[in-house]
């Protein structure tokens, strides 16, 4: 029997990069021939904590000093570089070793390719084929047991790491106050006071707000249970599609040519996007060309039709 090579897969972030690199991390593991580690920031340990494709994950804390010293000592036979930016970089050199990377070249133009696919393609001399079963997250079996919420709802992320692809309060506001059915906000602290503002001013009394008040896991737990996930262009939106639920996603300043959709949902996912502008301002949604943020031209009517056309089934 040949012995497994030993190789060390590299995200530091964020939260919904992470997550779609789990097909990569399956197919590696599911081959019999690799001894898979992964390296990310000590931040998104939870994301791949209980990812069974892992052999062993190791923490970016502090300086890549530390890191480099511990990495080295593993005698790794090649590297899967899928984050390619300075600090990347590099590692890789100081390590040494033969790597395979993200090629950032795909991102100059939007031409439909989707970022899993974009990995995938930088284990092609692998002979790695994709074996189109989507994202993977793996919960916390404690955390599985724990959740105990008997009534059909909507989880709703109202948060983004950029402002520009958070659909506004008020328009939240129109939303929930037309459809009148069990939501859950969830996001992150930054979004505490828009989730409080909205339950308040609403008409509809079926409003709770988590967020800012659970973990990753604990939010996935949540987004696992729903009927329905609407969101934001953001990280929560690809562990939604990783279990394959109904899924309303919201485009503005970013557009779904981007390659950033809910991977492989099995057909339960609607995109509503923005028509102030075709093309997208800004890749990661860090701009907007529009005073009013594109985002809320969305029309509250078709949103309410689309969450009705799902959640009513």
């Amino acid at each position: 029997m040949m012995e497994e090579l030993k190789i060390l897969v590299i995200r530091f972030s964020s939260i919904g990069d992470i997550v779609l690199t789990s097909p990569v991390l399956r197919l590696l593991n599911s081959s019999k021939k690799y001894e898979v580690h992964f390296l990310t920031k000590n931040e998104y340990y939870s994301l791949v904590s209980e990812n069974p494709n892992i052999h062993k994950i190791h923490l970016l804390k502090d300086s890549l000093k530390n890191i480099f010293f511990d990495l080295k000592k593993e005698n790794f036979d090649f590297i899967i570089d899928l984050h390619n930016n300075i600090r990347s970089n590099i590692l890789t050199f100081m390590l040494f070793k033969k790597t395979f990377k993200l090629k950032k070249s795909l991102f100059n133009k939007t031409n439909n390719i989707h970022i899993v696919e974009r990995y995938l393609l930088a284990l092609k001399k692998l002979q790695i084929k994709n074996d189109n079963l989507g994202l993977d997250f793996f919960l916390s079996k404690e955390l599985e047991k724990k959740f105990n919420y008997n009534e059909n709802f909507i989880a709703w992320c109202i948060g983004s790491k950029h402002d520009n692809k958070k659909l506004s309060a008020n328009k939240i506001l129109e939303v929930s106050n037309a459809i009148n059915y069990p939501i859950i906000f969830i996001g992150g602290s930054d979004d505490i006071e828009i989730a409080d503002y909205i339950l308040n001013q609403s008409s509809n009394k079926k409003i709770k707000n988590f967020c800012g008040s659970l973990s990753i896991q604990e939010t996935a737990t949540i987004i696992k249970n729903c009927n329905l996930l609407i969101t934001n262009d953001t990280g929560f939106m690809h562990i939604g599609a990783s279990f394959k639920i109904p899924i309303i996603s919201l485009w503005g300043c970013t557009k779904p040519d981007l390659g950033y959709t809910p991977y492989q949902t099995n057909n339960h996912s609607i995109y509503i996007v923005s028509e102030k502008y075709v093309n997208s301002c800004h890749r990661y949604g860090k701009k907007c060309r529009s005073k009013t943020k594109c985002i809320d031209y969305i029309s509250t009517q078709k949103l309410k039709q689309a969450i009705e056309l799902i959640f009513c089934k």
